[in-house]
């Protein structure tokens, strides 16, 4: 997996570093239209992947959204506001660079993205 540019960020850009996420923090909140988060994926061979897609509710209720790659939409959901928990996709990512975009989609927007993860 590998980004499509490669991004410098001084020290002094980065956010805190959210309790219990892993890395930099996250992002969140795809209430607004258009709001959405992108990422490059990239992969050797054209074929069926598993992403893991670890989040949380923005609020006490549920949060719920899309992941959007190649056409292909896929429903995802997290119950919990205090608790990061794994959503798995099964998805068809072409051989190069795939863009993977999570968004509000038909759900309401109301969670956060701490990472994915290709197995």
């Amino acid at each position: 997996m590998s980004c499509k540019n490669d991004w410098t960020i001084d020290d002094a850009d980065l956010p805190p570093i959210a309790e219990n996420s892993d890395g930099f923090g996250y992002v969140g909140n795809f209430t607004g239209e258009g709001a959405s988060v992108l990422f490059a994926v990239e992969v050797p061979v054209t074929g069926d992947y598993t992403v893991i897609v670890r989040g949380r509710a923005s609020s006490d209720i549920p949060g719920a959204g899309v992941f959007k790659v190649n056409g292909d939409e896929k429903q995802i959901s997290f119950d919990e506001q205090y608790v990061w928990k794994d959503q798995t996709v099964t998805v068809r990512l072409n051989q190069g660079v795939n863009d993977v975009d999570i968004c509000k989609g038909s759900g309401n927007g109301m969670f956060f993205i701490d990472y994915i993860e290709l197995k």
